[in-house]
C-alpha cells in the first residue's frame, strides 16, 4: 500500500517459513513482520513497514485460526504526521469454510469501522469474487465488506491461466472521513 512516496507499507503472501531470514534482511529501511501457520512450513504472510513511520501491531484485530478456518493475518496501525490508518494483511487457506472466515472477519471490520480510521486490507483470500452471483457464501462475504464501508479495488482477475481466471487476491480500502482526497488504484503486473 502506498499513500505517497514517503510512507510505504509492502505486503507479501505465501512467504513460507524457509524464507523468513531472507525477508528480514531483504529491504533496508523497513521493519519486517510476519505470521506463519503452526501446522506447515508453507503459506504465511509478511508485511514491510518503512522504518521512518510510527507503527504498531494491533493484536486486538487478530483473527484466530481454527480447525475449519485456517488463516494468517497481521494488523498494523501506521501514523505519518497527522495521518493514521490500519493496514491488514490476510491469507485465508483454500478449501476452508468461507462462512466461518466471513463471521470472523466481519467482527474485525465492524471494530475498524467503529474506530473511524482509514484501512487497507490486502491478501490472498482464496475466495473467487467472480462467483458472487452464483455462490451464496461468496455473496455474503462481499456483502459484509460493503456493509462495513470497504471498497474492493482489484477489478481484474490477478490469476489468469489458459483454462481459468480467478479473483482470489483481494485489496480493500475504507475511509469514512469526509476530508479525504485520496485516490486508490490497483495495478496488476503480468509476468510472462
Amino acid at each position: 500500500m502506498q499513500t505517497d512516496h514517503s510512507d510505504t507499507v509492502l505486503v507479501l503472501s505465501e512467504i513460507w517459513s524457509y524464507n523468513v531470514i531472507l525477508y528480514q534482511n531483504l529491504i533496508p529501511g523497513y521493519v519486517f513482520y510476519y505470521d506463519l501457520p503452526n501446522e506447515s512450513n508453507v503459506r504465511g504472510i509478511g508485511v514491510y513497514v518503512k522504518d521512518t513511520l510510527t507503527h504498531c501491531i494491533e493484536d486486538n484485530y487478530k483473527i484466530s485460526s481454527v480447525d475449519d478456518c485456517r488463516i494468517e493475518n497481521l494488523w498494523i496501525e501506521v501514523t505519518n504526521g497527522q495521518n493514521r490508518y490500519i493496514v491488514g494483511e490476510i491469507y485465508h487457506h483454500p478449501g476452508y469454510k468461507i462462512n466461518t472466515f466471513t463471521e470472523k472477519l466481519n467482527k474485525v471490520l465492524t471494530q475498524i469501522f467503529n474506530h473511524k480510521l482509514p484501512c487497507f486490507i490486502a491478501g490472498d483470500i482464496n475466495i473467487d469474487l467472480k462467483r458472487f452471483q452464483t455462490h451464496q457464501d461468496t455473496k455474503t462475504y462481499l456483502d459484509n465488506l460493503i456493509l462495513n464501508n470497504f471498497m474492493h479495488v482489484v477489478l481484474m482477475p490477478p490469476r489468469i491461466s489458459e483454462k481459468s481466471a480467478t479473483l482470489i487476491d483481494h485489496i480493500y480500502y475504507s475511509d469514512d472521513s469526509k476530508s479525504t482526497n485520496d485516490v486508490v488504484k490497483s495495478v496488476i503486473l503480468l509476468m510472462v
